[in-house]
């Protein structure tokens, strides 16, 4: 018997469960306006990386929409394809979320996990069986078989929780950004708020190693920090901000 092997994906945020409100644009404005941080606030939104910048400027356009931001905010992560895009992300508004909305929490999920993207496999066959008709190339000669190697009489059964756990461990140089738009230092919450700070990143790698690049746009002058020297005023501002231990994953860079 053939069933799906991979594991039950979580419970999660779909951006499709939103259709419901769509009768919304036949209505009038005031209706909409009234309605839409209800909207907001009840929306569980998962969107992939390429999807993120749109999808943040189009629906979070002022101060009360960030006060009605989903609880939860997820980023679908595909190891690979999205590891190498060099795309630059200005993710000012997933700290307003988090500097608004009490209860905000931003996630970085595995798109396989979410999307359930695993190949059918039979139950029936243990690992070891499986693994030999994974790497079968029809039209050549058969692989060998070691009979002491196979498990089938006892059926090995498919750990979904081991694959979940993989799914996470496969995404876990991407996830280390969670920790940044969690972080809930009041004194950085306080220039997210008082928009003193625009903070952008980009994910940079080569395939074996990467780290978040991250740069925190200085605006507005800022009284705890003494002028003096560029790297001087970076450090001292990092400090005030929590953002200078701890940070594996991440490289910071304040510019005024």
């Amino acid at each position: 018997m053939c069933r799906s092997g991979g594991a039950n994906p979580p419970k999660k945020p779909r951006c499709d469960s939103l259709r419901k409100f769509y009768g919304l644009t036949q209505t009038c404005r005031q209706t909409r306006e009234e309605y839409r941080p209800i909207w907001l606030s009840k929306s569980k939104p998962r969107v992939e990386p390429w999807q993120l910048c749109g999808f943040l400027s189009a629906t979070f356009r002022n101060t009360q929409d960030f006060q009605n931001a989903p609880i939860k905010f997820q980023l679908s992560w595909l190891v690979g394809e999205h590891d190498e895009s060099g795309e630059i992300f200005n993710i000012t508004p997933l700290l307003k979320m988090r500097a608004y909305r009490a209860g905000f929490w931003f996630a970085i999920i595995p798109h396989k996990l979410a999307e359930n993207m695993f190949p059918e496999v039979d139950l029936d066959m243990c690992a070891y069986c499986l693994h030999l008709e994974e790497i079968y190339v029809p039209g050549t000669n058969p692989i060998e078989w070691n009979a002491d190697d196979c498990t089938c009489d006892g059926v090995e059964e498919v750990n979904g929780k081991e694959q979940e756990f993989d799914c996470y461990e496969e995404i876990e140089h991407a996830r280390v950004l969670e920790e940044l738009i969690n972080h809930g230092n009041e004194a950085w919450l306080e220039d997210v708020r008082e928009d003193k700070i625009t903070v952008t990143c980009y994910l940079d790698g080569d395939g074996d190693s990467y780290e978040w690049d991250v740069e925190i746009q200085i605006n507005k002058p800022l009284e705890d920090v003494p002028t003096g020297s560029r790297l001087a005023m970076e450090k001292e501002y990092l400090s005030a901000r929590g953002l200078n231990h701890g940070w594996d994953g991440l490289k910071f860079t304040a510019v005024w």
